[in-house]
């Protein structure tokens, strides 16, 4: 009986090592855990790149940005606003921009005479 137990415990581990790939090539049951992991962090950067883009921190930097006169000295210039009123500005035009089209239209369809369909009269003859 305890053979038995030890070749059931042997199989049921190497039962496991072959679905973790550890061991031989199990096409039919691999268990796949969670996505491949990316070793060299290029959604990371592409993340920081445009979240530093969003709120306008990117900026030149070093020596070469230095020399050019390009590096950020602390003041802010004159006119900047932050994003948030940039993209209320943004909407509030485009809303202006529909009700001066709706003006327009509004207006042109009262200047231009519309046409009514008068059929000649039947005679009775």
């Amino acid at each position: 009986m305890r053979l038995r137990a030890a070749i059931a415990c042997f199989l049921d581990i190497f039962r496991v090592c072959l679905r973790r790939d550890w061991i031989g090539n199990h096409p039919r049951e691999r268990l796949h855990v969670g996505a491949p992991v990316r070793r060299d962090g290029s959604r990371g950067a592409e993340a920081m790149k445009r979240l530093r883009a969003q709120y306008g921190l990117l900026l030149p930097s070093g020596l070469e940005a230095e020399k050019l006169g390009l590096v950020f000295n602390g003041e802010i210039p004159a006119g900047w606003k932050p994003i948030k009123e940039r993209r209320a500005e943004a909407e509030k035009a485009k809303v202006k921009a529909k009700r001066d089209a709706l003006k327009a239209e509004i207006k042109r369809r009262k200047e231009t005479p519309t046409r009514t369909h008068n059929p000649p009269a039947r005679s009775s003859a």
